[in-house]
């Protein structure tokens, strides 16, 4: 006795129409490889050879302070993508007292930068 005698339905259509890729999906697989080595070989040509390296990179807050992020391929491809990084409002409590002190935070980091 074999589990495929008591199949309802065709298991050749069923492996054919959900495991083999159509034409069209072909055609998609062969234009992302193709964004992929276009955007490897430009990453190569600025940073260099190594695409598993992290290097650091300078980022600006809204209120004017900076930081350090890492910066790789997969970031550089994040960036480069049409739809880019979720950098949208910081989703936070808007109530009074949340936002005041927000703007506490800000004004004592200005007053921390007059002194240093």
């Amino acid at each position: 006795m074999s589990a495929l005698d008591f199949l309802d339905i065709d298991a050749s259509w069923y492996l054919n129409e959900y495991y083999l890729p159509s034409c069209r999906s072909k055609e998609w697989k062969g234009l992302l490889n193709d964004q992929y080595k276009y955007h490897l070989k430009d990453f190569k040509k600025y940073y260099g050879e190594d695409i598993l390296k992290n290097r650091v990179a300078t980022g600006y807050r809204p209120d004017g302070s900076n930081y350090l992020k890492k910066h790789n391929f997969n970031r550089y491809l994040l960036d480069v993508h049409k739809n880019g990084l979720k950098r949208g409002k910081r989703r936070y409590n808007q109530t009074p007292g949340h936002l005041r002190a927000i703007e506490y935070r800000k004004e004592m980091r200005f007053i921390r930068r007059q002194f240093l």
